[in-house]
């Protein structure tokens, strides 16, 4: 029983744990407990390729993605990490690509669908972000940051009173520190 525990916690526990730790600021001892994670684990790769993104090392992240991908093809979260990981870089054309594959693999996943809309929005193709935010409200419907985003989507697009609908609703809703803060200054000028 005693093994059975440990490596249910090497694959379980510790990926989290150690992104929790890297995040909050120990770095050292969150990469001490994900080396101990091993390399056939879906969950231990997107950690180490989150872990590797947050530090800004993009090789490392992407080949953690890489290698999740070959193991897990028919899963979407790793295609979403990464996409995610292309996004923070700079790289919207490669994220674009990657969350398209975590759409196909989880079609009823919002995460990449409302990621895709932001990456569209960067490129300044709000049209075709305003097309991606109502799918993925289709499967979150109470995700703030959603609302947000399709908010600014149509506000590029001249619909200020659908803006002002979406971002009403996202008020309601839970967001980030730095997304209800976003939203008030949005909102002021209304």
């Amino acid at each position: 029983m005693r093994g059975a525990r440990a490596q249910w916690q090497r694959r379980w526990d510790r990926p989290d744990l150690a992104e929790a730790l890297v995040r909050s600021g120990d770095a050292t001892g969150g990469l001490a407990l994900i080396s101990q994670t091993p390399g056939d684990c879906y969950l231990c790769l997107t950690a180490r390729g989150r872990i590797a993104a947050f530090q800004r090392d993009w090789p490392s992240a992407q080949a953690a993605f890489a290698e999740a991908v070959r193991q897990g093809p028919a899963t979407p979260f790793a295609y979403v990490d990464w996409g995610q990981m292309l996004f923070d870089k700079g790289d919207i054309t490669g994220a674009t690509e990657r969350l398209g594959q975590a759409h196909i693999k989880g079609p009823r996943f919002a995460d990449p669908l409302e990621l895709w809309g932001e990456a569209l929005m960067r490129q300044g193709d709000a049209a075709g972000a305003q097309a991606k935010f109502p799918l993925a409200a289709k499967y979150a419907p109470r995700c703030g940051r959603l609302h947000l985003r399709w908010g600014q989507a149509l506000a590029k697009t001249g619909k200020p009173a659908e803006a002002r609908a979406q971002w009403q609703a996202a008020s309601a809703l839970d967001l980030s520190a730095a997304d209800r803060a976003e939203l008030a200054g949005l909102m002021r000028p209304l």
